[in-house]
């Protein structure tokens, strides 16, 4: 076996964040904000919303969107919530076609926020579901790699308080906002540890609320990528690659991206992959199939698409961010059948 024929999907992946050569693409739907969850691969007697309290049920059903989907990964957790409901905001559950939804945040504004230390919040809500399903994965699938997604410290910090008092926060009260994301930081990178102690291959962040579009670029350098530096560091120090996802055009904040560390940079279907390359060109890039075609469109478009991609340099190749529940299983398959794996 020559050295750019991978001899799994985990080391395939594993080959591109370290800029190593491959045979092919791989092709991925990470977790979390990037969920594959769709009725067609989770099935209407789907054990949701148990699944988001049960690890082996979490676990499962990962499992099962895989073989389904024939996406190269499993993906962790099947929601974006966790961390903020373990910083004390309120979140119902969902249902079989809606995932789990922040109903009240922890926190009237920035200058109310109080957490007790990162290791007394690992404990708290889910996250002792998200770690120990996590651990099973990796136990039961050791040729796949294992991706635990983590919400972003600003877009974190935005789920614990009100969204326009934290929007003006950020201008009106910066001391207290540095603050609050500061100590969010401390307990992603924390999680993130823990995560990678039970066995998560990859550490995918999502900072999708807290974009260059949101903020503008000034309070996107001051708050966004100032705090993903420090957690990006946080996770190579234990020898994790990290890819970072964010929605929305990047055209104007990719000199800032590129320099942030992460070993691939996973964009939406409004930043063009081959303009991610003029601007980086060493950097991984990861994406980016709309996901509205996926939902809408066919299986002879979503090829046509995924060969352009192709034509363009694209290193993983992946939706642009997370599935509709009704995207069709014929049209997922369009898109995973280079891995051959699809069934």
């Amino acid at each position: 076996m020559s050295a750019s024929e991978p001899r799994d999907p985990k080391e395939r992946l594993l080959r591109v964040l370290r800029k190593q050569a491959v045979d092919r693409p791989p092709v991925i739907c990470a977790g979390g904000s990037m969920t594959a969850a769709v009725l067609e691969a989770i099935g209407e007697d789907a054990p949701l919303p148990a699944a988001h309290s049960s690890p082996v049920l979490m676990a499962n059903l990962c499992a099962q969107i895989q073989h389904r989907t024939g996406f190269e990964n499993l993906g962790v957790p099947l929601c974006t919530t966790i961390e903020a409901e373990a910083l004390g905001s309120h979140v119902s559950t969902g249902s079989l076609t809606c995932e789990p939804t922040i109903i009240r945040e922890a926190f009237r504004d920035v200058s109310s926020a109080q957490f007790p230390q990162p290791g007394a919040v690992l404990n708290r809500g889910r996250v002792p579901v998200f770690l120990e399903a996590t651990r099973i994965l990796a136990r039961d699938y050791p040729a796949l790699p294992v991706l635990a997604n983590l919400i972003g410290p600003t877009s974190t910090a935005a789920a614990t308080v009100d969204p326009v008092a934290f929007l003006k926060g950020l201008r009106k009260d910066r001391e207290h906002a540095h603050r609050l994301v500061a100590a969010v930081t401390r307990f992603l990178c924390s999680l993130a540890t823990r995560l990678i102690e039970h066995g998560a291959t990859v550490i995918v962040i999502h900072d999708d609320t807290a974009t260059p579009a949101l903020l503008g670029l000034t309070l996107f350098q001051e708050f966004t990528t100032r705090y993903l530096a420090t957690l990006i560091e946080h996770i190579h120090g234990s020898g994790t690659p990290v890819i970072l996802h964010l929605c929305g055009n990047l055209a104007d904040a990719l000199p800032l991206l590129a320099h942030l560390g992460s070993d691939a940079l996973s964009v939406g279907a409004a930043t063009s992959v081959r303009v991610v390359k003029e601007v980086a060109p060493s950097l991984p890039v990861m994406g980016n199939v709309s996901t509205m075609k996926l939902h809408l469109g066919n299986p002879a478009w979503v090829e046509a698409r995924a060969e352009r991609l192709l034509a363009e340099g694209v290193d993983i190749l992946a939706p642009a961010c997370g599935l509709s529940v009704c995207t069709p299983l014929a049209n997922i398959h369009a898109l995973t059948k280079i891995s051959g794996k699809a069934s």
